[in-house]
């Protein structure tokens, strides 16, 4: 579908950044709103103009390399509001400040219930504010405010709640107490709300030092979802900015280079400092998904790794591409290859470990059989010495089965144990080296599908890989994994 420039369209936020919002538009397109031009003024906040899922109406103002750019407009473009002081001088009493009536234009409903929304707003607002023409004609921080309280008026997206301080919470800092009255809302958010005056103290703007007292009425500007109880599912809320290494992405699948020392889901209590919510954050951030406008589906992980194990995680965007990619993990369609940094020198320097693992599921320990027994399962691992420096040696592992802890338990079996491993490795050497996490690495994978994978034919035969691995050149030289 063509559209000409200074078209108005109607359209639904599917997602806002920083940057701006996103906007759907009819026959399957979708423009970029940039903050720069949400209600023709720069802002401190996008949110307080636009949410996801709103229906706007867009105009359409350039369009550069195919996509389009928009600027929000509403339904008929009244003038704006003239505002002026008039002084009566009465007995004993204050000058009265009066608002002048825009002059007469046909005017739209969605016009009329603007102005009734900014003449009630005018109305209750405090003197310094109401029917003073200098929040719309001077200096960029006035008229930021005055714009961004008008236009949180025009897209009613929040509702104020109120806190009263108890004797049990006096003498706590106002940042701090509100971080964990609001255990969802993003410390980055919390600090930019208290500058925008989104939280207040007794109804004025207050420092995020300042002291509460029992007593103390909080006024607060937030989101309904930040009031959420803090689950798994809502733990994205948490991440102002998502701490991502992504290795490969389109529309149906990510590729996360998660770092060791994080977790692919919580243990136990709440944590949002997990792979899952960052990866929920950075999509719902982007746009692409919209928790609100979702029944069930959540962008989710397809495969696990350890703690302290780092590696490529597969992600799915959408539920179709979940239940493929578990049914390929499965049937053992996607090759998984892992390095690692063992004590000692393999012999043969390439071959093959096959035995039989018993999980003690109450110690988290993995045991070694070399014959069936109940309980027990079969596991093999490949390997191949890439090289050796000391008394190190850098392998490559090819995982055959997907047991629980398969190659620190078999190399340690096979007299390797993996350097810094300190539940089936040498602790001797780890404080040698002063390592305290296993030196392992899931760096590369490659999607075989061998029989058909639906909408994800198109990854059949394609391989990724990390760029590099911190033990590979810490101990051996290598920067590049390119060079192995």
């Amino acid at each position: 579908m063509q559209f000409e420039i200074g078209e108005v369209l109607e359209g639904k936020v599917t997602g806002i950044t920083k940057f701006g919002a996103f906007v759907a538009l009819p026959g399957g397109q979708s423009g970029l709103v940039h903050i720069s031009e949400v209600a023709n003024a720069y802002v401190a906040d996008i949110h307080d103009f636009l949410s996801v899922g709103q229906t706007v109406k867009v105009k359409l103002i350039s369009i550069n390399d195919g996509k389009l750019n928009l600027s929000v407009k509403k339904a008929e473009p009244a003038p704006k509001p003239a505002f002026e002081r008039q002084r009566q001088e009465k007995p004993n009493r204050q000058p009265q400040r009066t608002v002048q009536a825009p002059p007469q234009t046909q005017e739209t409903s969605a016009d009329k219930s603007f102005e009734d929304k900014l003449k009630k707003f005018m109305q209750e607002s405090d003197s310094r504010i109401a029917g003073n023409p200098m929040y719309a004609d001077r200096g960029k921080s006035r008229r930021r405010r005055y714009v961004r309280l008008t236009a949180h008026f025009f897209t009613g997206e929040k509702r104020m709640k109120e806190i009263t301080i108890g004797k049990n919470d006096a003498g706590q800092r106002l940042d701090r107490f509100v971080g964990k009255a609001v255990p969802l809302l993003p410390e980055s958010l919390l600090q930019k709300y208290i500058r925008l005056k989104r939280i207040k103290v007794n109804s004025k703007g207050a420092k995020r030092d300042t002291r509460l007292c029992e007593g103390d009425v909080l006024s607060l500007y937030i989101n309904d979802e930040f009031f959420e109880k803090p689950r798994e599912e809502n733990s994205y809320l948490k991440v102002g900015t998502p701490k991502l290494t992504v290795v490969y992405e389109d529309e149906n699948i990510l590729l996360a280079d998660k770092k060791p020392g994080v977790l692919c889901h919580r243990a136990g209590q709440w944590d949002y400092n997990t792979l899952i919510a960052n990866i929920q954050a950075y999509l719902a951030q982007k746009g692409e998904w919209q928790p609100k406008a979702e029944n069930s589906f959540a962008p989710a992980l397809c495969n696990r790794i350890d703690r302290n194990t780092g590696g490529i995680v597969i992600a799915a965007k959408n539920a179709e591409s979940l239940r493929i990619l578990n049914d390929k993990i499965k049937d053992r369609e996607i090759e998984k290859f892992y390095l690692c940094a063992v004590t000692g020198t393999p012999k043969p320097s390439s071959g093959r470990l096959e035995n039989y693992l018993f999980k003690d599921a109450k110690k988290n320990q993995v045991y070694v059989k070399d014959k069936p027994m109940p309980g027990a399962k079969p596991a093999a691992t490949e390997y191949r010495v890439i090289c050796t420096k000391g008394r190190l040696s850098l392998v490559e592992c090819r995982l055959l089965t997907g047991r629980t802890h398969q190659i620190r338990v078999q190399m340690a079996h096979a007299g390797w144990p993996l350097l810094g491993d300190g539940k089936y490795g040498r602790e001797r050497v780890n404080r040698e080296y002063g390592e305290k996490g296993q030196a392992l690495y899931s760096y590369r994978l490659r999607f075989d599908f061998p029989t058909d994978a639906g909408i994800l034919n198109y990854l059949r035969g394609r391989e990724f890989a990390v760029e590099s691995v911190n033990f590979a050149e810490k101990y051996f030289g290598i920067a590049e994994l390119r060079d192995i």
